[in-house]
């Protein structure tokens, strides 16, 4: 199955959410009020699978381009969730 997501649409907003390791995406459209009116979720995955090496040779995390244009607009947020795994 596959989401067609226009990063362009101002209403647009991106919760990644990393439980443990394992991120989701949840994405929110905003209504007028600025009250989210629909929205879904995707497993993103395991954040391993998007670490590289920089021209530094440094180690950074890049995600999917569309997330990094949203994150680059301000309008993707990062916060990290419970693992039920491994529960504190």
């Amino acid at each position: 199955m596959y989401l067609a997501v226009d990063p362009s649409d101002p209403t647009l907003r991106v919760r990644v959410v990393d439980m443990g390791g394992w991120e989701f995406a949840i994405l929110e459209w905003l209504g007028e009020d600025e009250l989210p009116r629909r929205s879904t979720g995707i497993t993103l995955g395991d954040v391993t699978e998007y670490i590289e090496t920089d021209a530094r040779g440094e180690f950074v995390i890049k995600r999917p381009e569309w997330l990094e244009l949203l994150a680059g607009k301000g309008r993707a947020t990062f916060e990290s969730g419970k693992s039920m795994l491994h529960p504190e």
